[in-house]
């Protein structure tokens, strides 16, 4: 039986799920937790026989991956019992992941890993079965479904190109490189803030023009005052109303 064991962390089921059904349209049997781990007996058995009963582990590499007890002890496992390792990435490069997990690094050994590119875990998917193919793993025999290496490729990514719409293509860049998201995100987020608080800035009063010297003055003498209209300068008054000034005529 050509079954194929998935490895991930809850966070990546999408990708165990994608991976699992692209791998059982080319012909293989697959088994991961959330799909077919049955209630009741302990799921530490069910995941000790999958790996026993397995032909290979195709195990999914993220940073909440390298972090979880769980997934070491499945590649360790899957390590003692000599099963060949397929390690697919995303959002962590193999540097990384063999700096944060040394186990894993030893447990995996010369295995070469893939990136999961913006596309999803679909377009990798070819590759993991001519990976499988290298080992001498092929389809289950007398599976009706089961299709050639180079028509399930063909098919495969026609269909995924047809389907996929740009908020998709953006969802899988954002998962396959997060910290690239993050700064683009905040990037956005601080040119809205300027442009909201160029905005609030008050707009500057027009100038008001001086008034000119010549203008004329009306004045009223009496023996000891004088009635004096001018109107004001440089002083913005609306309308630029003429003021009345009393002005003391000592004659």
């Amino acid at each position: 039986m050509s079954e194929i064991f998935i490895s991930h962390v809850e966070e990546d089921e999408g990708i165990a799920l994608d991976i699992a059904r692209e791998l059982e349209a080319a012909g293989y049997r697959t088994w991961y937790y959330e799909r077919d781990a049955d209630p009741g007996p302990s799921y530490l058995v069910q995941v000790h026989h999958a790996i026993e009963r397995c032909s290979a582990i195709v195990i999914v590499i993220t940073p909440a991956a390298v972090r979880s007890h769980q997934m070491t002890v499945e590649v360790v496992r899957g390590h003692e019992s000599g099963k060949a390792f397929l390690p697919v990435r995303s959002g962590i490069s193999h540097a990384e992941f063999q700096q944060n997990q040394q186990e894993w690094r030893m447990a995996l050994g010369a295995a070469s890993s893939l990136t999961i590119p913006p596309e999803g875990a679909v377009a990798v998917v070819p590759r993991l079965i001519r990976g499988l193919q290298g080992l001498g793993i092929e389809p289950t025999p007398g599976d009706g479904k089961a299709l050639s290496a180079r028509a399930f490729v063909s098919e495969r990514l026609a269909r995924s190109a047809a389907r996929r719409t740009p908020f998709d293509v953006v969802r899988s860049w954002t998962k396959s490189k997060p910290r690239v998201a993050a700064a683009a995100a905040g990037g956005v987020i601080l040119l809205f803030l300027a442009i909201v608080i160029m905005n609030q800035r008050p707009s500057p009063a027009p100038p008001v023009p001086p008034v000119p010297e010549s203008a004329p003055q009306n004045v009223e003498k009496s023996p000891r005052t004088a009635r004096v209209e001018a109107p004001y300068r440089n002083v913005d008054v609306i309308g630029r109303r003429p003021a009345v000034v009393q002005v003391f005529d000592p004659t």
